[in-house]
């Protein structure tokens, strides 16, 4: 599948499935799309293909506000580190990458979840799975958060 492809065929998908948002320019990148998912929900997923690579990759992350931020200041280490371990194994068991901000390896700032999908996988049902299972990593974690928060 040509590189051109992709991104044709991906919008294509994104219109009849009534989720596109917006396409941005990225000099990193063949394409950028952004979508509304789950739909008309606020929630906003990243497709993109990087440059000179023929890949598709589903992306959405959080950026956690000051409360939730101070509030995992608070926690005892060990209560925060139990939760973390936590958080860590439930997203390790899901069909998505995971990365999560820790600039000074004690609170999360913020994190991404995301998922790669080949030309050889590019399927409309491998490509709506993808952006739910992404989807639903990020329900998770932010889930995980707001409960270490409390």
């Amino acid at each position: 599948m040509a590189k051109k492809n992709i991104k044709k065929i991906v919008k294509k998908w994104c219109d009849e499935e009534g989720m596109f948002d917006d396409e941005k320019e990225d000099k990193l990148n063949e394409f950028l799309f952004t979508i509304n998912y789950p739909i008309e929900s606020g929630d906003k997923l990243n497709l993109f293909q990087p440059l000179g690579s023929d890949k598709l990759v589903i992306m959405s992350g959080v950026q956690f506000d000051g409360e939730i931020i101070e509030k995992m200041r608070a926690l005892p280490a060990g209560k925060l580190d139990k939760l973390l371990w936590d958080l860590r194994f439930s997203l390790a068991s899901r069909p998505t990458e995971f990365n999560l901000n820790r600039p000074d390896e004690t609170i999360i700032e913020a994190f991404v979840t995301s998922t790669v999908i080949f030309p050889d996988g590019l399927t409309k049902d491998r490509f709506m799975t993808a952006i739910s299972e992404v989807y639903k990593s990020k329900l998770i974690a932010t889930w995980k958060i707001h409960e270490m928060a409390e």
